[in-house]
């Protein structure tokens, strides 16, 4: 589906997300998702995290219950911007010691991965 194409699926109610996919070794496919997953830095308040947040249409999903200050947050419908230019604008204000798209991928289980299933 090439560029108007895409656009028209983002219009739908029942579409959720959808971005181009990418082909990479082997012919396998790699496509964003609609979420990022940032990290505070040390110093920077929730308040200013969540202002962010909002401003920018998206939506926070949860914390990591592993990694303190670790976010998952989501992209909203109505937000004119991919997970990946809003993880690079986040990134870019210097409250966050990391800030990166998730990525889905095709075929990932043709793993050679003993205990993938678990």
């Amino acid at each position: 589906m090439r560029g108007n194409g895409l656009e028209q699926l983002k219009k739908r109610r029942d579409v959720l997300c959808a971005n181009f996919m990418i082909r990479y070794k082997e012919g396998k496919l790699q496509g964003l998702t609609g979420e990022f997953i940032v990290k505070l830095k040390e110093g920077t308040f929730f308040e200013d995290f969540e202002k962010l947040v909002q401003e920018q249409k998206c939506v926070i999903l949860n914390e990591n219950k592993f990694v303190k200050n670790q976010y998952q947050v989501s992209v909203s419908k109505n937000s004119t911007k991919t997970s990946l230019q809003l993880g690079n604008l986040f990134y870019e204000t210097g409250l966050f010691e990391f800030s990166e798209p998730n990525f889905y991928y095709i075929n990932v289980f043709n793993s050679n991965d003993p205990l993938l299933s678990n």
